[in-house]
C-alpha cells in the first residue's frame, strides 16, 4: 500500500464533510475516482496546431508535457461530435453504439483564428474555442447556448491506475434536466448541487424506489437540458463508471460528467425543442425496430415454472378463464443444472412438445439466458468457449471465475467479435422453433460473493481492455449477439428482453425496470422510469406487474394491471418465494377487473402497433411525458403521474392506496378538447384545467384528445394472433374545436421483416367538413378481407346527422343496413362492412 492509498480515505471523508455531498450505498468504499477528480487542482489545457482534415477539425490539446488529440466534427446540421484521446496510450472509445456517420464535405467546415480564439463554422453554427484554457462556446444563429469547460473541470488523468476524465457543460438559459436512465427517479432530475447520479450497471435486487441516485441495471449517459427557447442534448459516450453532478447556475444549468477511464467523447444534440433532441438521439443511436405484434400483448412469467406440465397448465387456465395471453416465460429452472442452451431432462423432458403445444395455442415461449457459463468439462458451451479463448480473463491471463447461479462460472467476453459470433450461432442451433424468444438477465454482469455483485474492474477483455473501461457495455454486446443469433433463424422478427442496457441497446432489446418490489412507491416510480427511458430512445419499456419481490395486496395488484395496460411492455412476474399470482387465482371480482385491463390493452393493440411503426419511421417516442407534446406549458415541466400514449391518449393512473378521487391536469389551452368515454358515459373537457375526478376500483382515468381518430377492436380476444383473423374495428373519432380529426392505422403480417420491403398497408383517416374518409398512404399487403370496419363512433360533433352518403373506392354505395344511433355527445354509425383495403368517404347528411 502506497502513501496515496493510505491518505485517500481521510481525504474522502474530509471532502464529503466539506461539500455535504449526498452519497449512495457502496460509494464511500468503492468509488474514490470522483473524489479524486473533484479535488484535483484545476490547470489550463491549451489547444494548438488546429487544421481541417476531411470533414473534421483536428488539433492538439496540451497540458505541460502531456499531448492529446482533439477532434471536432458535425454529423449533420444538428449534431456536433467532440473527442479527445491520447495518441500514445489510447483510451477506450465506445464502438458500435453510434450509427450516424458524418455527412459533411470538407468545404462545409471552415476555421479562422482571432487572437487567442479559434472560430469553427458550419452553416448556422459557430464554435469559439479559447486556445489558452480550452473553454468552448457553442453558438447557433449567433446565440450562445452551450459553454464547455467554463468552470475548468476538464481533466484527463495521465498515468495508470489513475486515468479518470471529467468535463463540465453549462447549458445557457436551461432550467430543467431530463434523462440519465436508469434511476428510480422522477422525470425531472434534481439540480441542487449536492446530489450525484451514478451510472454503473448493477444488480440491485429489491432496489429502493426512494433513493434516486443509486445506479441500477442500465446506464445511458444522455441528458437533456430544457429551456424555453432552447433545449440541448448531450450524449457522454463513455462505458466506465460515471458520476454526474447537476447544478443550477445564474446563467443556466451546469452538468459535470466524471468517468473513471476512457476517452473524452461526447455528442451535442442541438435541438432546439425537446422533440428535436429526442429525435436526434434516436438518429444517433438508433430506433426500436418494429416489434412483432405479440410483444405488445400480455406476458406471464414467474421465477420459476418448474416443469413443462406447469407451463401447459397455466396456458390452459388462461384459456379456461378467458384471459388474453401472448407468451409464457421460463426462468433458469428450465435448464439442465443452470446450463444455458439446454433443457432439464427431468422437468422439461420434451421441449419440442411444449413448444408445439404453445404454437397450436397461438402463443409464444420466452426463455432466460444469462451470460455466465457453468464451469463443467461436460458442458459443451463451456468447453467450446474455453477452446476458443472466449472467456473474460484475470490480470495474469488465466480464465476468470466467480460464483453465480450454476456455482463456479466463467463469463463470455462479448467484446470479442469471434465470441459474439459463437454466441449468436448457439442461438441458431437452440432456437429452432419460430415461437421461441430470449430474455437476457444478470448481464450487468452480476456475480455472487463480490461487492456490489459486480465483476472486478481489473479483469481483462478482448483488446486487453480492463473491465473498468467497458463495464456498462457488457449487456449491450450480449443482447447484440442474442439479437443477431435470432436473426439467423428465419425472417421472423426477434423479441429480446434485457436487464442491463446502454445507449443503443434499444436496437436489440426491450427493457424493464428490473427487480422491483410490491409496493406503492414502486408502482409510482415505474411511470417516470419508463418515461425517461422512452425519451432516451427505449420506447419498449415496462415494469413487472405487481412487483417482483414480495406479494402485493389485492388493491395494489389491480392498480398495477390498470397502469401496465398503458405501458409498452406488459408482463406479470413474481419471485419464487411469494404466492402464485396468475390472474385466474383471484376471486371473480378481481378477475373481472384484471380482465377488463387486459381487454383495454387488446382493444388498443393495433393503435399500439401503429405507434411503434411510426416510431420506427419518425423516431417519435411511443409513450411520452406531457412536456414532450406541450413544451410551452410550464404546468407540465415536472408532471410525471400522467403520461401520453402517442399524441392522442392521456393516462392518469391511480398510484396511491384507497383513493376515491384524484387531481387531474389536462394540458393544451382552451382550444384543446379532451374526452373521457368510460362506462358508456362521455365527459368532455377543455385544456389547461385542473380538476378533481372521482375514481373507483374498476378503472383508471383515460382521456382521448380531440382531433384524433383511433381504430379500436371491440370484440374480446385471447391473443394477438386473432387480430388478423376476423378482426372488426370501430373508428373512434374525437372532434377538436374545428370539428375535424385525423388518425392512422398500420397493418402488416405482424411477424416478419417484409415491412422493410414496403409490404404493409398504412391508412390515414380524416374528418373534414362533414366527411369521414380513409386514404391509403401505402398499400402493399395483399388481400386482408377479414379486417373490417364495422362501426364509427363520433364524439363532439355538434351538427345534426340524419343520414350518410357512402363512396367506396370512388363508387357510391347504397347500403340499407347502415344505422345511425344518436346519443349524448356521440353519434354511432353501425352495421358497416368496409374492408380496410378499401378507400371510403362518408358524407354526413344534415
Amino acid at each position: 500500500m502506497n502513501l496515496r492509498q493510505l491518505i485517500l480515505p481521510i481525504s474522502v471523508t474530509a471532502l464529503l464533510a466539506a461539500t455535504a455531498v449526498t452519497v449512495f450505498r457502496f460509494y464511500k468504499e468503492e468509488k474514490p475516482f470522483y473524489i479524486r477528480l473533484k479535488k484535483r487542482k484545476k490547470v489550463p489545457y491549451k489547444l494548438r496546431n488546429a487544421r481541417i482534415t476531411a470533414d473534421t477539425l483536428v488539433a492538439h490539446v496540451t497540458q505541460g508535457k502531456l499531448n492529446f488529440v482533439f477532434s471536432l466534427s458535425f454529423l449533420n446540421d444538428e449534431i456536433i461530435h467532440i473527442q479527445i484521446n491520447d495518441p500514445i496510450y489510447p483510451r477506450y472509445v465506445v464502438q458500435d453504439v453510434v450509427k450516424l456517420p458524418s455527412t459533411l464535405k470538407m468545404e462545409d467546415l471552415t476555421m479562422r483564428h482571432e487572437r487567442n480564439y479559434l472560430h469553427v463554422s458550419y452553416h448556422n453554427f459557430n464554435i469559439k474555442i479559447n486556445c489558452d484554457d480550452l473553454e468552448i462556446y457553442v453558438y447557433k444563429n449567433n446565440d450562445l447556448f452551450l459553454s464547455i469547460n467554463a468552470e475548468k473541470f476538464f481533466v484527463m488523468e495521465e498515468q495508470e491506475p489513475y486515468v479518470g476524465i471529467a468535463a463540465d457543460f453549462l447549458f445557457l438559459n436551461a432550467f430543467k434536466t431530463y434523462g440519465l436512465p436508469q434511476h428510480a427517479e422522477r422525470l425531472s432530475l434534481q439540480a441542487n448541487g449536492n446530489k450525484l447520479y451514478r451510472l454503473y450497471n448493477t444488480d440491485r435486487f429489491a432496489y429502493s424506489a426512494t433513493h434516486p441516485h443509486e445506479s441500477l441495471y442500465g446506464a445511458v449517459p444522455l441528458i437533456y437540458a430544457y429551456g424555453t427557447n432552447q433545449t440541448t442534448g448531450l450524449l457522454w459516450l463513455n462505458s466506465s463508471e460515471t458520476i454526474i453532478d447537476i447544478c443550477s447556475k445564474d446563467k443556466g444549468l451546469r452538468s459535470t460528467f466524471f468517468s473513471e477511464s476512457g476517452a473524452v467523447d461526447f455528442y451535442i444534440l442541438n435541438g432546439p425543442k425537446l422533440q428535436d433532441v429526442v429525435r436526434q438521439n434516436s438518429q444517433l443511436t438508433g430506433a426500436v425496430p418494429l416489434p412483432p405484434l405479440f410483444a405488445l400483448g400480455y406476458h406471464q412469467c414467474r421465477y420459476s415454472y418448474m416443469t413443462q406440465e406447469e407451463v401447459i397448465d397455466v396456458s390452459n387456465k388462461f384459456d379456461e378463464h378467458k384471459f388474453p395471453l401472448e407468451s409464457l416465460w421460463m426462468d433458469i429452472d428450465y435448464t439442465d443444472d443452470k446450463k444455458y442452451f439446454t433443457w432439464n431432462p427431468t422437468t422439461y423432458p420434451d421441449p419440442e412438445r411444449l413448444l408445439k403445444f404453445l404454437e397450436n395455442k397461438k402463443r409464444k415461449a420466452v426463455v432466460i439466458i444469462d451470460p455466465h457459463i457453468k464451469v463443467d468439462d461436460d458442458y459443451f458451451v463451456y468447453t467450446q468457449c474455453k477452446k476458443g479463448d472466449f472467456f473474460v480473463k484475470n490480470p495474469n491471463g488465466t480464465m476468470f471465475t466467480a460464483k453465480c447461479w450454476p456455482g463456479t462460472s466463467s463469463w463470455i467476453d462479448f467484446l470479442n467479435p469471434k465470441a459474439r459470433q459463437f454466441y449468436s450461432d448457439l442461438h441458431r442451433d437452440f432456437v429452432k422453433s419460430k415461437i421461441l424468444h430470449i430474455w437476457n438477465d444478470m448481464n450487468e454482469p452480476a456475480l455472487f460473493e463480490i461487492k456490489e455483485n459486480a465483476m472486478p474492474k481489473n479483469v481483462l477483455h478482448y483488446g486487453n481492455w480492463k473491465h473498468r473501461d467497458v463495464h456498462n457495455l457488457y449487456g449491450f454486446y450480449q443482447t447484440m449477439a442474442t439479437y443477431k443469433g435470432l436473426l439467423n433463424r428465419s425472417n421472423i422478427r426477434p423479441f429480446v428482453l434485457t436487464r442491463a442496457h446502454f445507449a443503443g441497446s434499444q436496437r436489440f432489446a426491450a427493457v424493464w425496470t428490473g427487480d422491483n418490489t410490491a409496493s406503492w412507491d414502486h408502482l409510482k416510480i415505474s411511470v417516470p422510469m419508463c418515461l425517461t427511458a422512452s425519451l432516451a430512445g427505449f420506447s419498449l419499456c415496462g415494469a413487472d406487474i405487481g412487483g417482483f419481490v414480495k406479494h402485493p395486496d389485492d388493491e395494489l395488484l389491480q392498480r398495477w394491471y390498470q397502469l401496465g395496460a398503458w405501458l409498452p411492455f406488459f408482463r406479470g412476474h413474481s419471485n419464487r418465494n411469494v404466492p402464485r399470482r396468475e390472474p385466474y387465482l383471484y376471486d371473480k371480482s378481481i378477475q373481472q377487473r384484471i380482465r377488463f385491463s387486459l381487454q383495454q390493452r387488446y382493444k388498443h393493440l393495433l393503435h399500439w402497433y401503429t405507434l411503434f411503426w411510426e416510431h420506427h419511421a419518425t423516431l417519435k417516442p411511443v409513450v411520452r411525458p406531457l412536456i414532450y407534446e406541450y413544451s410551452f406549458d410550464k404546468n407540465v415541466l415536472d408532471l410525471d403521474n400522467e403520461f401520453l400514449v402517442g399524441d392522442s391518449i392521456l393516462v392518469c393512473p391511480i398510484l396511491q392506496r384507497q383513493v376515491e378521487a384524484i387531481d387531474v391536469y389536462l394540458p393544451g389551452g382552451e382550444n384543446e378538447v379532451w374526452y373521457n368515454v368510460e362506462n358508456s358515459t362521455t365527459h368532455k373537457y377543455t385544456g389547461n384545467v385542473y380538476f378533481t375526478m372521482s375514481v373507483e376500483m374498476n378503472t383508471i382515468p383515460v382521456f382521448y384528445r380531440g382531433g384524433f381518430i383511433i381504430p379500436i377492436v371491440e370484440q374480446p380476444v385471447t391473443c394477438s394472433a386473432d387480430f388478423l383473423d376476423g378482426c372488426s374495428l370501430t373508428l373512434y373519432i374525437f372532434c377538436n374545436v374545428k370539428a375535424s380529426a385525423s388518425g392512422t392505422l398500420y397493418i402488416d403480417d405482424t411477424v416478419s421483416f417484409h415491412y422493410l420491403e414496403k409490404k404493409y398497408t398504412y391508412i390515414r383517416f380524416d374528418l373534414k367538413t362533414s366527411q369521414i374518409s380513409s386514404t391509403h398512404i401505402h398499400r402493399n399487403f395483399g388481400d386482408k378481407s377479414s379486417i373490417i370496419i364495422k362501426s364509427i363512433k363520433l364524439y363532439g360533433y355538434n351538427k345534426d346527422v340524419h343520414g350518410v352518403a357512402l363512396k367506396i373506392d370512388g363508387m357510391f354505395k347504397d347500403d340499407p343496413k347502415i344505422v345511425i344511433v344518436k346519443e349524448i355527445d356521440c353519434i354511432q354509425i353501425e352495421n358497416l362492412d368496409i374492408n380496410i383495403g378499401q378507400d371510403f368517404i362518408f358524407t354526413l347528411l344534415k
